[in-house]
This record gives C-alpha cells, structure tokens and sequence, in this order.
C-alpha cells in the first residue's frame, strides 16, 4: 500500500516498536500509546435486538421519472471483490444487490484491488441524504440477514479533504459501527521530522483503501498516525482471543505486514532468533 505522499522513511532494517499498539497477533513489546489489549477475554458485550428494515423510501423504488444519475461523489460500498475477475464477479452480483438492497442506483466500480458494487453518489458523507440512505441499507433485513450492516462510504476517485470525512476517523468507529466493535487491522504506520506530513499521508492512505472498497481508518496518536482496515467484535474471536471468522483471516492474508510509512517492512531482531517482518496487529479501537 503505497501513499503519493508519504514521507521520506529511514531505513527499512531497523525495529521500529508499535508505539503503544495492543498486539494480538505479534508478542511483541511496545510502549503505552494505546490502551493494553485485556488480558483476558473481555465480557461479551449486550445483546441487541435487531432493527427491522425500514419500508424503502421512494428514492429507492426505480422510476421512469427518476432524474438521471449523478455517477460522482461519495458512494455507499455494498459489496467488494477481489482478484483478476473482480469486475466480472461484481457484475454479475449486481442485479442480485440491487434487490437485496432496495436500490436502483447501484453499480459497479472499478478499484486497486479489483471491484466494487456502490449505490449512490453524495456531495459528502455528511450530507442528510446520505446518512439517511446509509442507515436504510444497513438496516434492510434479507431472510435472516443483514448482509450490508457493515455498508460504509467511499469518496470519490478526486482528491477529498479528509476533514470531510471524520468517519474516516478511527476514533468514530464506535459511533458509526456500534459500541460493541472493539479491534481493527493496523496495517500502516506513518512517521516524519514533520508530524503534519504523517497525518496527512495516513489520511490519504486510508481514503485511497476506502476507494479501493477496503473499510480503512486513519488514527493520529502523539508520535505517529496509524492506519487500520475493518472493525470486529468480541464475538469474532475464541476464547483465546484468536479470530475465528473468516473476514478477519481474509484481511490478514491481503495486509500481512504492518507497513512503516506504508511502504517498508518492519525488521524484527530477536537474539538467537532469525530477523522478521512485523506482521500486521490486530489493535484495540479506542
């Protein structure tokens, strides 16, 4: 993962700590920036009930008097896909969605990392339109499914003030995925002389992951700015705090190191060991 703006990083072979992470993929040793993982399993958290649907709004239901489309701006991900046939995969899923998800606007999306089906187009995230839709197509209700609960927006391929995207934000997670998320994937850390030019390529970074169909967050500790993909609970993990679902495995197979300034492995030295690569750290959302 590569940022057009990342900083000038020092050399790749020295060992850089993790700088306060909650490590649950690495035994490693780090200093206090973040909360310490819990060294037991955490308390589930309470049940909730699950919300109806709502009945789709008239902006949902197709119209021949529907004014045509605006394709830019920011979307709402439904679905991702990945690999050389993500296109054709994402095509062929696209009536599918659309009827699951109670839109007529839906598309696919060409990203990086292959194909992404989007709804929808927003001069921002934070418009009331937006949010609006965003809560609809999370609540819709299939079967016995949510299959777009974890819906979230995407900007568009131009340039975007990441002050326009404070969900982007890891520190808002909770607030738009519920309380109950607890981890996410760091999969970046950025550092310079210049902490303005780490804050601003992590944002970057996090928003081209977004336009990539990654759910990506940027997070700004005191010595260096993160950057992590996904949101997971308690319950997606046994009772030795290893992942047990199979998105979490996935994200660790695409994002295997923690990345320094997005770019350079981590070298890990252990006496009497043979050096490593610093794997990606599932991390505590705070």
């Amino acid at each position: 993962m590569k940022s057009a703006n990342h900083p000038k990083s020092p050399s790749a072979k020295r060992t850089v700590a993790a700088a306060g992470l909650a490590l649950l993929v690495l035994a490693t040793t780090a200093s206090a920036q973040w909360p310490d993982r819990p060294r037991t399993k955490p308390p589930a958290p309470a049940k909730s009930t699950t919300p109806a649907a709502p009945p789709p709004s008239k902006r949902d239901a197709p119209s021949e008097e529907s004014p045509p489309l605006r394709l830019t701006g920011w979307s709402i991900v439904l679905e991702s896909h990945t690999g050389s046939d993500a296109v054709a995969r994402a095509q062929a899923r696209l009536a599918a969605v659309s009827n699951e998800s109670g839109r007529s606007d839906v598309r696919v999306r060409a990203t990086g990392r292959g194909a992404a089906i989007v709804a929808g187009a927003y001069r921002s995230p934070d418009a009331p339109e937006a949010r609006a839709d965003l809560a609809l197509v999370r609540a819709r209700v299939v079967g016995d499914r949510m299959p777009f609960s974890q819906a979230f927006f995407a900007p568009p391929p131009e340039t975007v003030d990441p002050g326009l995207a404070p969900e982007v934000n890891l520190l808002a997670a909770k607030q738009v995925f519920g309380k109950d998320k607890e981890y996410t994937l760091q999969i970046a850390f950025y550092q310079s002389k210049k902490p303005e030019e780490a804050k601003r390529a992590a944002e970057q970074a996090a928003l081209q992951l977004r336009r990539d169909g990654e759910l990506a967050f940027y997070y700004h500790g005191p010595t260096m700015s993160l950057v992590t993909v996904g949101v997971f609970s308690d319950s997606d993990f046994d009772q030795g705090l290893r992942p047990k679902t199979a998105a979490i495995l996935a994200l660790q197979e695409r994002y295997p190191l923690n990345l320094h300034n997005g770019q350079f492995p981590v070298i890990e030295k252990r006496p009497g060991a043979p050096d490593t690569k610093q794997s990606s750290q599932l991390v505590k959302i705070p």
